[in-house]
């Protein structure tokens, strides 16, 4: 998987998470070379994003803060199993099972990066779609 903002849903429940990969540059103090793997938490599809596993090859390695004690998996440990599934697939867009990826897309009227689904899907956030009607 490459470098980049995506996407996956849940075609049966339509609930989906944004992710964030990003290289680290060598010269960093934080993980330098490494692969991090973020989580969009916050309303900003451009910054709010709390970085939970490193991606090695086509392993999700979960943070140790991010790791359950319990016999029970974190949230974290979840998405880093569905993660696991589409590692190593093909570019852009695709289905796992009934999970869809999508590549964030920015909006083809403000430029604005698109996150939710049916926005990706169009082409077009809420917004910017109310304005072409």
């Amino acid at each position: 998987m490459q470098q980049g903002i995506f996407t996956i849903e849940n075609t049966k429940t339509e609930e989906f998470r944004t992710f964030e990969l990003k290289q680290m540059s060598e010269e960093g103090n934080f993980a330098p070379g490494k692969q991090v793997l973020s989580l969009l938490i916050g309303p900003s599809n451009s910054k709010n994003y709390q970085g939970f596993a490193f991606l090695d090859g086509e392993k999700v390695s979960v943070w140790k803060r991010h790791k359950s004690e319990s016999s029970q998996l974190s949230q974290f440990e979840k998405l880093a199993k569905l993660l696991s599934l589409v590692l190593g697939q093909s570019e852009g867009n695709y289905d796992v099972g009934h999970y869809r990826i999508l590549e964030a897309v920015n909006c083809r009227r403000c430029g604005e990066l698109l996150t939710v689904p049916k926005s990706i899907s169009a082409g077009i956030g809420p917004v910017c779609a109310q304005k072409e009607l």
